[in-house]
């Protein structure tokens, strides 16, 4: 089958949803499949460039030169480049513009103002022209539930697949908690330090990642300073290859991901539980509670520094009952329908 993926880049800036677009690829060309990749840049910044640019896209109409090379089938991922004009165009939807919908009245949304409230609507007026009578699949339950309260249109929810699972492995449950990810202030990488410091035990917290800017680094350091955790908390201020973060996977006690309101559960997790890892998370983290079932597959605790050290601390004390989650946690994406064979069975049927 001929498939062709549409995707907005921001160029130089390679986030999650282009790693899971890019791996969604390379999947199909390993089942056989002649796949063209189509990603047309996009800027982010400012609020007003970026309506400009989604209405750009608005205007391509790639149906007759992709009807002309044969194609199969069309498959789209995000804003905006799934309003792009095509009349069988089907959509994984990983993210619609937040800043227009539940970021609206936070620090995160457009600005509260008559030209914020104009670009707020003509986002959403945008995104349910765009998406109507089209196949949608989303990348989770939050994801189909925003788009049905604010937009009135349905969707299935289609759990993305870990990327690198052959890398993934369990050699033993050591005395680490391992986190990986961009280091900012969503994804709370402090909290975890805080944490740290209500443990008792020996156990230690290994976190990797480079900063979404030099300050959010710089921000993590003195934390770790001023907590006086330097013996107990090693930072790995760069992004670290697929190779590196299963090894570290692959020897931890287990995994902490505490990102705030978050839509999905993040590969990360995903990771830890091909690894047979538990999962340490906090009742604001958003989708990450499909996976993480608390004393199940792991803990979700409050997002207070205490409350997670005392969750770190369980899981050193009791291996046994570590290892149990964390292969429940791999049960439990089998229970979710969470593998590459299914996504693209049903995207492609």
């Amino acid at each position: 089958m001929r498939v062709a993926l549409l995707g907005a880049l921001t160029p130089f800036d390679y986030n999650n949803s282009e790693v899971l677009i890019n791996a969604f690829a390379s999947k199909l060309c390993e089942r056989g499949h002649e796949v063209e990749l189509m990603n047309l840049p996009f800027e982010w910044n400012p609020f007003e460039k970026v309506l400009e640019g989604a209405l750009a896209f608005r205007l391509l109409d790639v149906q007759g030169a992709l009807i002309a090379r044969g194609a199969d089938k069309v498959i789209a991922f995000r804003f905006p480049a799934y309003c792009i004009r095509h009349d069988k165009l089907t959509v994984w939807l990983l993210h619609q513009y937040r800043q227009a919908y539940d970021l609206w009245d936070t620090d995160s949304g457009l600005p509260q103002t008559k030209e914020g409230h104009a670009l707020k609507e003509s986002f959403m007026e945008f995104d349910s022209d765009g998406l109507k009578g089209r196949e949608i699949y989303s990348s989770s339950k939050r994801v189909s539930d925003r788009l049905l309260k604010y937009n009135d249109i349905a969707s299935s929810v289609l759990y993305p697949p870990v990327i690198d699972e052959h890398l993934l492995s369990c050699k033993e449950y050591g005395d680490y908690i391992f986190y990986p990810g961009i280091v900012n202030q969503l994804n709370r990488q402090h909290l975890a330090v805080e944490a740290i410091k209500h443990t008792r035990s020996g156990v230690r917290l290994v976190i990797a990642g480079n900063g979404e800017s030099k300050a959010d680094e710089e921000f993590l350091l003195r934390k770790i300073e001023q907590h006086g955790v330097e013996d107990k908390v090693t930072y790995i201020n760069r992004a670290i290859a697929q190779k590196e973060k299963a090894e570290l996977f692959s020897g931890a006690l287990g995994s902490i991901n505490i990102p705030f309101d978050e839509d999905s559960y993040g590969n990360e997790t995903l990771e830890a539980y091909h690894s047979r890892k538990p999962v340490i998370s906090c009742t604001d983290a958003g989708g990450i509670d499909v996976l993480v079932l608390d004393e199940e597959t792991g803990y979700i605790v409050d997002p207070m520094p205490k409350s997670l050290g005392e969750a770190i601390e369980k899981l050193h004390k009791n291996k046994k009952n570590a290892q149990d989650m964390g292969e429940a946690g791999f049960v439990q994406m089998g229970k979710l329908g969470i593998s590459w064979d299914n996504v693209i069975a049903r995207l492609l049927a």
